[in-house]
């Protein structure tokens, strides 16, 4: 469906529904907010037709695309995402092409990676350190996984090479279940890869 009513009755929506859902969202909460269209780069890697937001947030103007953060998974059920939540031009560019936005959206304070501190410049002992702590935080907060972004390709890889390759995640949860709330298997889990974005994320199995 491509209406308000079928993404917030029915349950049911195609992008522009989601996109004239979150609109008519924002306006209630009176916060600046409108519709966007252009093109977007499918599983296939064929780019289609495509609608999300751009909303405006402490004076910044920044991407958001609802759709792309509430894919249906292979298992038929739902799994909310962060990917596209409050991106710069510049960024929703590696996989969205042919918009042009009235307000340009240059900014990244808002950003989900980074205003939940989940943007790594480095991948290290210290960084793996504070891994465990969000994860352990995200655990207390009822969430089944989290995602880490890395700020290049190289660390990107880098970072998994060391998580999983090398199986320093393990150590990781170990560290964490010190502290969580709701402990976590510490010898298994699995793992979602974004390339466009760098972004790795860390499916919890609990015990």
């Amino acid at each position: 469906e491509n209406t308000v009513y079928g993404a917030l009755v029915n349950g049911k929506a195609a992008c522009e529904g989601y996109a004239k859902a979150a609109k008519l969202l924002f306006d209630m909460c009176a916060i600046d907010a409108y519709v966007i269209g252009g093109q977007a780069k499918n599983p296939q890697g064929k780019y289609e037709g495509h609608m999300w937001n751009v909303v405006k947030i402490n004076g910044n103007y920044y991407n958001l695309d609802l759709t792309w953060d509430d894919p249906i998974s292979q298992e038929n059920t739902d799994e909310s995402r962060y990917t596209y939540f409050n991106l710069t031009d510049d960024d929703i560019s590696k996989t969205h092409s042919d918009f042009k936005s009235v307000n340009p959206c240059t900014a990244n304070a808002e950003n989900y990676y980074i205003k939940r501190d989940l943007y790594f410049k480095d991948y290290n002992s210290e960084t793996q350190t504070i891994i465990a702590e969000r994860i352990s935080q995200a655990v207390n907060e009822g969430e089944s996984s989290i995602e880490l972004r890395f700020s290049s390709e190289k660390l990107y890889d880098a970072a998994f090479k060391g998580l999983f390759t090398d199986e320093q995640i393990y150590r990781i949860l170990t560290v964490s279940n010190l502290s969580a709330v709701k402990k976590l298997h510490t010898t298994e889990t699995s793992y979602i890869r974004n390339d466009d974005y760098n972004v790795i994320e860390i499916i919890f199995i609990f015990k």
